[in-house]
């Protein structure tokens, strides 16, 4: 019989782990025979949902002001699904869930690159189709650097870099500092990115622990999320 700390043959998730096959990470968290196979990855996640509670809210007090909700309304809902499909991936573990965690970080990245590309002035129109394009341009990314063997985490690394050029020269064409909350988004997901390297190198790494580094990733970009957020909304209200 199986045991409760081992991920093998019977276990929930085990069979589309031979179908679809592995991610191409491997976090330190043990996996273990259970619905949420890397629990403490997995319930970290929900710092997104919170995280996306919040700004729904901030939706809602804008619209009482009388202020535009529209952006408020985009990061609540892509920060929800963000989480949501990075919840599913680490409960089960499989390429086919690690897709979908993605693009549910597509959809975030970039969301903020088209909004940082439309201040510059180099889109005006479609932007949902925009939006959507970029998506599916990081889906066939991640493909090519699956079948290439290449990590296509970078993508999100390379998004994260384009977001913070053109927020730089969007600042200088509108002669604004850049704001305390996109200062703060920084700090939150560089910590956060540091905490997950440390998981994937092994450098901090104790397996059955209920302190992951990953899920430190997941709690503190929930925060950078939050910040992002009300740095984006409150240039657009």
């Amino acid at each position: 019989m199986t045991s409760i700390t081992e991920f093998g043959p019977g276990c929930p998730w085990y069979e589309d782990f031979e179908k679809f096959g592995a991610p191409n990470v491997k976090w330190c968290e043990q996996r273990i025979c259970a619905l949420l196979n890397e629990p403490s990855n997995a319930w970290s996640n929900v710092a997104f949902l919170l995280v996306a509670v919040l700004v729904f809210k901030l939706a809602l007090d804008l619209k009482k002001s009388g202020k535009s909700m529209r952006s408020a309304l985009l990061f609540s809902g892509v920060i929800w699904v963000m989480g949501a499909f990075s919840f599913v991936f680490h409960a089960t573990n499989n390429f086919f869930t690690q897709i979908f965690d993605f693009i549910g970080m597509y959809l975030f990245v970039f969301l903020i690159l088209v909004m940082n590309l439309v201040r510059l002035g180099f889109i005006q129109k479609m932007l949902l189709l925009w939006h959507l394009a970029f998506v599916g341009l990081g889906t066939g990314a991640l493909f090519w650097m699956r079948s290439a063997g290449l990590p296509y985490q970078f993508i999100i690394v390379g998004g994260a870099l384009l977001i913070i050029v053109t927020e730089i020269l969007a600042k200088r064409r509108e002669k604004q500092a850049m704001g305390r909350d996109f200062y703060l988004a920084i700090t939150f997901f560089l910590a956060g990115a540091a905490c997950s390297a440390l998981d994937v190198s092994r450098t901090f790494c104790i397996p059955e622990s209920i302190i992951q580094g990953h899920a430190a990733w997941h709690l503190l970009s929930a925060l950078g999320a939050y910040f992002t957020a009300r740095h984006y909304v409150a240039r657009t209200t």
